[in-house]
């Protein structure tokens, strides 16, 4: 049965009655209640009833279960109060209790419906108002008379008898109900009591322990105690003595005497005596006990909220906090993981870059970029005929023909002023014909510039034979040919020719020297097969030369200015510009000088195969020596 099929508690306090202890029945709307009141509070409750029959039905019941510990369940509402229900024997609840403040309060008052039986006691709660009329307490018959005693002779007082001390009174108030007072005093034994009076001064009681108490304070606590178990009628005990007097004890918590009353000679007049002690609470009390419990309560929720909220923020800025710092924490690793990742990633690369370096000394292609790195770079600045570029922090040029061809490559360097020192290097170094050289390497033919230290400045992209490799800086052979040219009194008699178009005839021989450099070196091959058999084609030239000389023969007379023009043979083997010549002294003389060199490079070439592996160690040491100094820098082919 839900508490809400019951009415309020003010609803049957104000249908109590005279009832103060027991059953109390009544009918309003049509349906029909009962309560159940111990010293005029009700303690139960009852739903409404269709019928008077149905009614006392369930009164029966209760009468037949409050007596069994085991038919009450104890339980709290929502607003906090606690109360208790008695249920049959089928588990059907049959009444509820009143609010109690405390579980142990609802316990006291379950305790107190099963008639005391452990001895508890209850306390009263609330305002009081008097219950009015008498008691109706249990009164325990007198005990069986036994044999009458002998009576014994006082001895008689041989000492003085001492003057007794006058009672002394030490406090004195009142009772909440009824008119009814109290005093404290200190009796002439130097002991405390209190008694408790009638409007008219008559005692009712006074403390149940005859010996009194040993100061002021422990009479006022058990003065108290009356306040707290006296308007309960429950906690009263009737007596009777064996000569029919009436007398009765007020107990408090468990079960312990509180005050013991005077003799009555009738049971109406100590029941009257207890019904001036006996209270109820005040009606509508109720209500204000619970809108005041209600506002207790909201304000301990309330409470009790901000608490929550508090500690809500406080998670939620501790969470803030943690999850900062997991951040800053995340964070932080991410930043160690890139650093040993960066810390990898360069550590890689140098061993993939040592790796390379390492394969590309293997394969012999040397310390260079490869060739197209050099092409289409802007020319030098300072230096004509170079051109100059910067790759991954070093510095490289290139030294270009006449067509822009590259001809030679440097290493790296890792200043600009190392590779400018390389390109005055390779200027001084140029033109002297001792410092080139040809160097072969798994199969390729590279062109190799020295200083004159015997250190490499400058090398050559790779050719598949030695000819394509014997390239040399073409300034002195072309510079021999122009001076040539300007010797030769039979062919020139005119004024000199205009000095622009001494220039581009000094281009064209330029280009010849260079060209002519792969047809000596296959014309030295042939020789060495042939023996004598290249005799034979200077035949054509001295034709060519015979009918020159004719040709200038006939225009001496001429006016315009004479150029010296380039004569060219073609070659069939070598298909390569032969410089001109003017006779055939000129040519034998040429043939003289060609033998020699053909035989000075093949000496060269013989001592060539012992010398690399010299050369070799030789370059990488003026490398390192050259690194040391802030020069160049390997930098692969």
């Amino acid at each position: 049965m839900a508490r809400d099929d019951y009415r309020p508690l003010a609803f049957y306090e104000n249908n109590l009655g005279t009832i103060q202890n027991g059953f109390g029945k009544f009918s309003e709307g049509g349906e029909h209640y009962f309560t159940y009141n111990v010293g005029n509070q009700v303690y139960l409750i009852s739903e409404g009833y269709g019928s008077e029959n149905a009614r006392d039905n369930g009164i029966n019941s209760v009468t037949n279960n409050m007596g069994n510990p085991d038919r009450y369940i104890y339980d709290v509402d929502d607003q906090g109060n606690h109360y208790f229900s008695l249920r049959a024997g089928n588990n059907q609840e049959i009444a509820t209790s009143r609010w109690f403040t405390s579980a142990d309060g609802a316990q006291t008052g379950a305790a107190t419906l099963r008639g005391g039986g452990t001895g508890e006691t209850t306390a009263f709660e609330g305002d009081m108002v008097a219950a009015g009329g008498s008691a109706s307490i249990n009164i325990a018959a007198a005990a069986p008379a036994g044999p009458p005693k002998e009576k014994k002779k006082r001895k008689k007082r041989k000492t003085p008898k001492k003057p007794k001390k006058e009672k002394v009174y030490l406090q004195q108030g009142d009772y909440p109900i009824n008119g009814v007072n109290y005093k404290i005093f200190r009796s002439g034994n130097d002991k405390h009591y209190f008694t408790f009076h009638r409007e008219d001064g008559k005692t009712i009681f006074l403390n149940a322990d005859v010996r009194g108490f040993e100061t002021e304070n422990q009479a006022k606590t058990m003065v108290y105690e009356v306040f707290k178990y006296g308007p309960v009628e429950s906690n009263y005990e009737g007596k009777e003595t064996r000569n029919g007097k009436y007398y009765f004890y007020l107990k408090g918590e468990d079960g312990k005497n509180i005050a013991k009353s005077f003799f009555y000679g009738s049971v109406a007049d100590m029941q009257s005596a207890v019904g001036l002690m006996l209270g109820a609470t005040i009606p509508g009390q109720a209500e204000a006990d619970e809108a005041a419990a209600i506002a207790k309560r909201e304000e301990e929720a309330a409470a009790a909220a901000a608490i929550a909220a508090k500690r809500k923020e406080e998670e939620a800025a501790a969470l803030a906090a943690k999850k900062r710092e997991d951040e800053a924490a995340a964070l932080e690793a991410q930043r160690k993981r890139d650093a040993e990742e960066a810390v990898a990633a360069a550590k890689k690369k140098e061993e993939e870059a040592a790796a390379a370096k390492e394969a590309q000394k293997k394969s012999g292609l040397d310390e260079y970029l490869h060739c197209n790195e050099y092409k289409n770079k802007p020319k030098a600045s300072s230096y004509e005929g170079f051109s100059s570029f910067e790759k991954n922090g070093e510095y490289y040029f290139a030294l270009l023909d006449n067509n822009g061809k590259v001809r030679l490559r440097s290493q790296a360097y890792t200043a600009e002023s190392g590779r400018d020192n390389g390109i005055e290097s390779v200027m001084k170094n140029r033109s002297l014909k001792e410092r080139w050289s040809v160097l072969e390497e798994n199969g390729k033919y590279f062109s190799i510039l020295k200083a004159g230290n015997h250190q490499e400045i400058g090398r050559s992209c790779p050719y598949d034979d030695k000819a394509s490799a014997g390239w040399i800086w073409g300034a002195a052979p072309a510079a021999a040919a122009i001076t040539a040219a300007a010797t030769a009194p039979k062919v020139v008699k005119s004024t000199p020719p205009p000095p622009k178009k001494v220039v581009k005839e000094i281009k064209k021989e330029k280009a010849a020297p260079a060209k002519a450099a792969p047809v000596k070196a296959a014309a030295a091959n042939a020789s060495k097969e042939r023996g004598c058999a290249w005799l034979w084609w200077l035949l054509p030239l001295l034709l060519l030369a015979l009918l020159l000389w004719f040709f200038l023969k006939g225009c001496e007379g001429c006016n315009s200015a004479a150029v010296v023009a380039p004569i060219e043979e073609v070659v069939e083997e070598t298909k390569e510009a032969i410089a001109p010549i003017d006779t055939i002294d000129q040519e034998t003389k040429a043939a003289a000088l060609e033998a020699e060199r053909k035989e000075a490079e093949a000496k060269a070439q013989a001592e060539e195969a012992a010398r690399v592996k010299a050369e070799r160690e030789e370059r990488e040491r003026a490398l390192e020596a050259e690194r040391r100094r802030g020069g160049n820098k390997s930098a692969g082919f």
